[in-house]
């Protein structure tokens, strides 16, 4: 995180440019799609954990999955791909159950057509 705050200005460019690569790549996706269904994180639900009510300490903070320690920030795969290019998700629960927990999938949709995502969501529940 303090890396992100000692950013120089050129990288700054560099990350905004990679931004609307990524950006124009979703405009593009969605002229052939009206949603994409994706999971909303690599893992379903994991042990809440009040230990620390420090923002930072969710970067030292590990899950096991699959056997094998795991950051916990690599929860934010699904859902960073999508936000970082601004585009609407929303998340509904998909009332299967793995490994004994609820799982949920993400219904996200094209820049500024955050009514599809609640639409489909809609129709799923009917």
């Amino acid at each position: 995180m303090s890396e992100a705050l000692q950013q120089t200005l050129p990288r700054y460019f560099a990350a905004a440019e990679e931004r609307q690569k990524l950006f124009r790549a979703w405009q593009d996706f969605f002229t052939r799609y009206d949603v994409l269904l994706c999971p909303v994180t690599p893992t379903v639900v994991f042990p809440h954990d009040t230990a620390s009510a420090e923002m930072s300490a969710q970067f030292d903070r590990r899950l096991m999955v699959d056997g094998v320690s795991t950051p916990y920030m690599d929860n934010l795969t699904w859902p960073g791909l999508i936000t970082v290019a601004n585009l609407p998700a929303t998340v509904v629960p998909t009332r299967r159950l793995v490994g004994g927990l609820p799982a949920g999938v993400q219904i996200v949709s094209p820049y500024l057509a955050d009514r599809t995502t609640l639409k489909f969501a809609q129709l799923l529940e009917q």
